[in-house]
């Protein structure tokens, strides 16, 4: 786990919602899938043809019918890959707010910009200590992540505290649930 430390003077910019190897696969299936069946609509130029014209078009030109139904079929693999990467990074929401410990209830949560805490279940082996006399974020071999006050980034997404394995100290029906991609903002 690496941590950015960027100027906060400098003009903020969203992250990217994909991340590392992900990133790559969406981005080749995304290009790779919509080129393809680019190629199969060029090649079959039927448009609103009425069907007997249509078909009259397809045995005149069989080479050509051929090359797009296999950039078609070629293509499906990509789209529905594009699905999957969607669905099987799952967690790729970012949160963003202030490092802040729940008076109510001494957790470590993140503070919105709108005010309201956010229950957060990090990952399996982080935890909260004091060091030097302040509250801060240990990482699962123990590194500082942050502490009390920083404004942070994390990579995640919202789920049921159940499904979390943790309590909502906050009572929220969700938890953000940490990827272990967190930087200071």
């Amino acid at each position: 786990m690496t941590i950015i430390v960027e100027d906060t003077s400098a003009a903020r910019r969203q992250a990217p919602v994909f991340t590392g190897r992900v990133r790559w696969a969406a981005a080749a299936l995304v290009t790779v899938g919509a080129a393809l069946q680019a190629a199969e609509f060029l090649l079959e130029p039927g448009g609103n043809a009425e069907t007997t014209k249509r078909i009259a078009w397809w045995l005149a030109h069989p080479d050509r019918i051929a090359w797009s139904k296999g950039a078609g079929m070629l293509a499906v693999p990509f789209l529905l890959g594009q699905f999957a990467v969607m669905f099987v990074s799952g967690m790729d929401a970012q949160l963003q707010g202030t490092l802040a410990v729940d008076a109510a209830t001494n957790c470590l949560v993140v503070a919105h910009a709108t005010g309201r805490l956010v229950d957060v279940a990090w990952p399996s082996g982080w935890s909260v200590a004091i060091r030097d006399g302040s509250v801060v974020l240990l990482n699962a071999v123990g590194e500082t992540m942050g502490g009390v006050g920083d404004a942070v980034a994390v990579g995640g997404g919202f789920i049921p505290p159940d499904k979390a394995n943790c309590v909502a100290c906050t009572k929220s029906s969700m938890v953000f649930a940490a990827s272990g991609e967190m930087r200071l903002l």
